[in-house]
Formats: C-alpha cells, sequence, structure tokens
C-alpha cells in the first residue's frame, strides 16, 4: 500500500494534475475548515498564500489539502501558506492538523506551526496521551509532503501519561512522510516524528534541531511497535535529547537521532549526525527486538549495527545552512547503487541537487523523489566547518541545556549595529541583551533565565538587519 501512495503522489505533483472539483480558500470559501467539510471525495482545497489561524480535522475523506505549490513548486509558496495552531477551540485539540476515520487525505505545501497536540486513548494501554503538535494521523494513511513544520509542540502532560510527536505523530496508521523539513519542534518522546503501531514511508526529510524525549526518549524520531518502517534518505542531524530527572522508564532521556522499541525497519542512505543525548551511549538506540534492515547510512560514531559493514562515519561535510552535500562530500554516491535508489538523470550527469554519478547520495537530495527542500539552520557543532556566507556568526550558547545562566558567544567581522534579543517558543520577548554599535571580532552575551519557566528558548541576533537564530533550551 505504502508504495502505490508513493507513486501516485509523486505523479500528481510532477504532471501538476489535482483531482475533481477545487474548492478555493479565501476566493470561494472563507475558511480552510469549512471547505474540508464542503470537500467530497478526491477533492482538491487550494489555499491561497496567508496566514490562517485554524486547526483543521480532515475526518474520512480522500481529499487534497494543497497551497500553490502543487503548481509552482516554489518554496516560496510554502513559506508564504501558514497554517498556525495557536488558538485551539478546545486545549485538547490543538493539532494543526488531525487526520482520521480512514481518510487517505494527502496534506503538501505548508507551513504548519504553533501546534500543541490532541489528545488521545491508547486502544492497547488505554492511557490517554498528547501527540502530534504539527500533524496528528489516527486510524488513516495520508501522504505528508513538501511541508515545513516548525515550533510545534506536544509537551503539556496534566492528566495523562505523556506527551510525543512534536512535529507529526502516526497512530494505527499508514503513511508517507517525505519532503518536509521538520525542525524546532518539541516533545517529551519523538520531539519530530512518533510512529507507532503504523506503516510509515519517511523518506527526504531534513530532521533537525528538535529536542526532547525526557520521558521516553528520541529527539528526531520514536518508533514503537511499528509493523514495517522504510526510513530511506533521511538527513537527520542536531536533535537533542534531554533528562530532566524524571525517568518513567524505556531508557528515559536516550536516542538523540532516533529510538526503535520493535517491528520491521529499513533504514539506509541516511545522515544521521550531530544528534546527542544526555543518557545512553550511542546518537541511536536500539531498545528491545527490532529486525532492521540498517545499511548505506553516514551514523556519527558508528557501531555494529550492519554486520557487512556497510555504513560509514565520515563527517558529512555539509556546504551551507541548508544541509546540501558539499562537492568533496564523502556522502555523494555513497548510498545503495540498486537502480531504484538511484538519482535522477539531468542535462548533465545527474539532475540537482543531486551529484556526482546516479549512484544514490546519502540524505535528503539523494535519491529519486528528493526535491529542493528549505533551509535550516546549521548543526550546532560544524558551525566552523561551514563557509561564511554572511558578515556575522551566531555560536551555540554554552552550557545546551542550562540553569539559569548561559553564554551566548557571536562573531563579526565588521563594526555594526547590533541586537541580541532573547524569545520563548511563543515568540514572546524575554531580554535584550545587546543593542548598539560593536567593533568587529569575538563577543559574548551572558544570559540569566533566573525565574522564567524550563523550556525553549531562542537567540535572535539582528546584525545590519541580518537576522539569525539559535535555540536554547532551560532546565530549571
Amino acid at each position: 500500500m505504502i508504495c502505490r501512495i508513493r507513486i501516485l503522489s509523486v505523479m500528481l505533483l510532477m504532471s501538476g494534475v489535482i483531482w475533481a472539483h477545487q474548492i478555493k480558500v479565501p476566493e470561494s470559501v472563507s475558511s480552510i475548515q469549512r471547505a474540508v467539510d464542503q470537500a467530497s471525495e478526491g477533492d482538491t482545497v487550494l489555499v491561497s498564500p496567508g496566514h490562517y489561524v485554524e486547526n483543521i480535522h480532515i475526518s474520512g475523506k480522500s481529499i487534497v489539502l494543497a497551497s500553490h505549490y502543487i503548481f509552482d513548486q516554489n518554496p516560496e509558496s510554502i513559506l508564504q501558506t501558514i497554517l498556525d495552531g495557536s488558538q485551539p477551540a478546545h486545549a485538547d485539540s490543538g493539532s494543526v492538523i488531525t487526520i482520521s476515520d480512514q481518510s487517505s487525505a494527502r496534506v503538501l505545501g505548508f507551513t504548519l506551526t504553533e501546534g500543541t497536540g490532541a489528545v488521545w486513548e491508547d486502544w492497547e494501554l488505554g492511557h490517554l496521551y498528547r501527540e502530534g503538535g504539527g500533524v496528528f494521523v489516527v486510524d488513516a494513511n495520508p501522504v505528508i509532503e513538501h511541508n515545513y513544520i516548525h515550533h510545534n509542540v506536544a509537551i503539556d502532560t496534566d492528566g495523562m501519561m505523556s506527551a510525543g510527536g512534536g512535529g507529526i505523530a502516526c497512530e494505527y496508521a499508514e503513511a508517507q512522510i517525505s519532503n518536509n523539513v521538520i525542525k524546532y519542534n518539541q516533545a517529551r518522546y519523538g520531539a519530530g516524528v512518533v510512529v507507532s503501531y503504523s506503516d510509515a514511508a519517511i523518506y527526504n526529510n531534513i530532521i533537525a534541531l528538535n529536542v526532547g524525549g525526557q520521558d521516553f526518549g528520541g529527539a528526531g524520531l520514536w518508533f514503537y511497535k511499528v509493523v514495517n518502517v522504510n526510513l530511506i534518505n533521511n538527513t537527520i542531524v542536531a536533535n537533542q535529547a534531554v533528562h530532566e530527572g524524571a525517568n518513567l522508564g524505556y531508557g528515559a532521556g536516550t536516542g538523540g537521532a532516533f529510538l526503535i522499541w520493535s517491528g520491521y525497519y529499513t533504514i539506509m542512505n541516511n545522515i544521521i549526525w550531530d544528534n546527542t543525548q544526555t543518557l545512553g551511549l550511542f546518537p541511536v538506540e536500539m531498545i528491545v527486538s527490532a529486525d532492521a534492515g540498517f545499511s548505506y547510512n553516514n551514523i556519527q560514531d558508528n557501531y555494529a549495527l550492519d554486520p557487512k559493514n556497510r555504513n560509514i562515519s565520515i563527517d558529512p561535510q555539509f556546504a551551507d545552512s541548508t544541509y546540501m552535500l558539499a562537492s568533496e562530500s564523502p556522502c555523494i554516491d555513497a548510498g545503495h547503487a540498486g537502480e531504484i535508489y538511484q538519482d535522477p538523470e539531468g542535462t548533465g550527469e545527474v539532475e540537482y541537487p543531486s551529484q556526482g554519478t546516479r549512484v544514490n547520495d546519502l540524505g535528503a537530495y539523494g535519491g529519486p523523489d528528493r526535491s529542493t527542500l528549505l533551509g535550516v539552520p546549521e548543526t550546532t557543532s560544524h558551525v566552523a566547518s561551514f563557509p561564511l556566507l554572511s558578515d556575522f556568526v551566531l555560536y551555540p550558547n554554552y552550557p545546551n541545556p542550562f540553569n539559569p545562566v548561559t553564554e551566548i558567544p557571536f562573531e563579526i567581522s565588521k563594526t555594526s549595529l547590533v541586537q541580541l534579543n532573547v524569545y520563548d517558543i511563543r515568540g514572546r520577548l524575554v531580554a535584550t541583551l545587546i543593542h548598539g554599535v560593536l567593533k568587529s571580532g569575538t563577543h559574548c552575551a551572558v544570559f540569566s533565565a533566573s525565574g522564567l519557566a524550563s523550556g525553549l528558548y531562542i537567540a535572535h541576533l539582528n546584525v545590519d538587519g541580518e537576522i539569525k537564530q539559535q535555540q536554547m533550551l532551560l532546565i530549571q
């Protein structure tokens, strides 16, 4: 089923074909939810650029929900079509998008942000959980592709067992998750993606800078009792599993890259790098029994997951902040050589953004279904290896996590007007550390978070109108 969905999705996007009747938002219908409610099987809800504060529920319908990216395939259409889940009608229905009741919906081309997750009861264990800050899928088989899923959370555990899947959560589902950027999400397990009791095809995603795992681990991805998962050609970097002292069992705080409990997996052609955790020995934590085909990956601190030793452990040498590969990267042409994994053929040897020959490039920009994804910030421990693309650099704060004081270093190449602010996860200003003219050189600001609540904070550095941001985690 997953392969069939995947092929159909690619054909539709490449051809620009959309199904049956179009319902245009806001031209024909004022809100996305109203358009979804009016749509019939096979219809397309086409959303024009704008900022929509809605929490959308697609139940039992096989429809397409898309921005104009479905036509122009321009990343600007994704950035300009924002679905904001910050004002749910009920606190227990705070996912930006919920897909349920055997829906085969296709969600394509949006920025999904400010979701807080939906409460549901685990059908097997009978416990309540909050899941899916950005997208929550239960008893459905959707396609989620070409979206920018950031700054969503699943952290409120009042009256329930835990909260997971800050970016995406799939329960009792069969989902395709492809060509998304999933970053800066937070949850107490599976801060980026949760897949539980489900099938999933997860390919060509950037999963970066997600933070959490305090209860059950897994900052990037978290898998539990899956039927079958294909994790292919993803870039999984700079995710951070933290530990707050609460140990609910099951390896709390482990799994910076991902945590596997049981099931059948194909884990191939990925870059798994610069992920951290405060407990456990490795960036990938294999828990309980997992039948995993783990090969042709570039994994930091590689260890014996593949008896044939087909993984590598070499600095991937990203070219810039989009995690594209530099021309000398060891990840070029390092994937599985099989024809089904080949990079597409273009006017030269290979079609951009793949490089080298048609042999699979590891990571999100390799393989037959890759696209030019949206940029994300640099990985935290590789800032110095990037070329200087601007006149200043914002370095990672230290320590991180911190309590209650941390230092924020940065470097400017010329005398500049500098403003350094700190915001909370909701975008509210909590401190102005610097506002004035500074000379060239390395500078360091001290941020004291005394009296602030634990959680994510953003260092926001503005130098002569150019902005860079850095995520910081306060643990009181």
